[in-house]
């Protein structure tokens, strides 16, 4: 129901309210019939300009409603024009979203193809490290047999050198054997012609004869000092091959060559390895004096952390 309707029937109920009294009023007195109906017709007349400010409301209302009608069928079409425009955004960020989901569809292949190729170059990468190891045992192996083949050197050096020494002692015997007979046949002609022979003194230092080498020349000993206190250096051994051992440790660590370096295995001394070939990650050198037969991973230091004797 609207508000006209409810107007319409609020001036129906005036109406007849106002019927119903003007004939109560005419019933009651005959005699005010003419000013009842004076005022009745004024009564009308009140009541006609109440009903055409009703109707001049209704039209007000009706056209009110009119405006509204307008306003909300303009905005309906702005609603509409608005989820047309919402709509077709919908659509772009649709597409949008597929060229995106495109795209990351292809980085994931590409981001596949990197992990593939980064584990093909970890395998690579391991194949020569693993190569790298092997070359550093061979070079290791190879240094070991140098050493031994320099080791093995040494000794027939040396074996040649010991035996030149004996001969030139050899010889230099028969010199003073052949110096001291004829010294001792020259003393002898003298005692035979003197009636006495003087007492001969030794001498307090020994020289050597006359004619042999080094005439009158006297031979000190020399016992070197010990070496002096250095930082603390310990390794072990990684390959040995007859007296030849490669260690651990190198320049790096403070190893020199000549260095003597104490090997032991627990608290047992094995022997000493005198350092003949120094790299910057090992070295090799030679056993010598050993007490036991040195084996791989047995403990190499410097200084001596035992005794010989223990």
């Amino acid at each position: 129901m609207n508000i006209l309707t409810k107007i319409c029937i609020v001036v129906l109920v005036i109406l007849v309210l106002s019927a119903c009294s003007a004939f109560l009023a005419y019933v009651v007195s005959a005699e005010n019939y003419r000013q009842s109906l004076q005022e009745e017709k004024e009564a009308m007349a009140a009541a006609d300009t109440k009903i055409r400010r009703l109707e001049d409301t209704v039209r007000a209302t009706n056209d009110q409603k009119i405006a509204a009608d307008d306003e909300s069928n303009r905005l309906r079409a702005q609603n509409a024009q608005m989820i047309s425009e919402r709509l077709k955004q919908f659509a772009e960020l649709s597409a949008g979203h597929s060229g995106m989901t495109g795209r990351i569809e292809e980085l994931a292949g590409k981001t596949q193809g990197l992990t593939d190729a980064q584990l093909a170059f970890t395998a690579i990468r391991q194949e020569m490290w693993n190569e790298l190891v092997k070359v550093q045992a061979d070079r290791m192996q190879l240094t070991v047999e140098k050493l031994a083949l320099k080791e093995d050197v040494r000794r027939k050096e040396e074996e040649n050198a010991d035996f030149r020494s004996k001969n030139q002692r050899l010889e230099d015997q028969v010199r003073e054997r052949e110096v001291t007979i004829a010294v001792l046949t020259t003393e002898l002609e003298r005692l035979r012609e003197a009636p006495m022979g003087a007492a001969i003194g030794m001498p307090s230092e020994v020289m050597m004869p006359a004619g042999a080498p080094g005439e009158g020349r006297v031979i000190q000993l020399v016992v070197p000092s010990e070496a002096a206190g250095q930082a603390k250096i310990a390794g072990r051994i990684l390959a040995i091959r007859n007296n030849i051992a490669g260690i651990n440790v190198g320049s790096a660590h403070g190893v020199k060559k000549s260095m003597r370096m104490v090997i032991t295995r627990g608290a047992q001394f094995i022997g000493y390895l005198d350092i003949e070939t120094v790299e910057p990650g090992d070295s090799a050198g030679i056993v010598t004096d050993k007490k036991l037969e040195p084996q791989v991973g047995d403990q190499v230091s410097y200084p001596s952390p035992v005794k010989a004797g223990d």
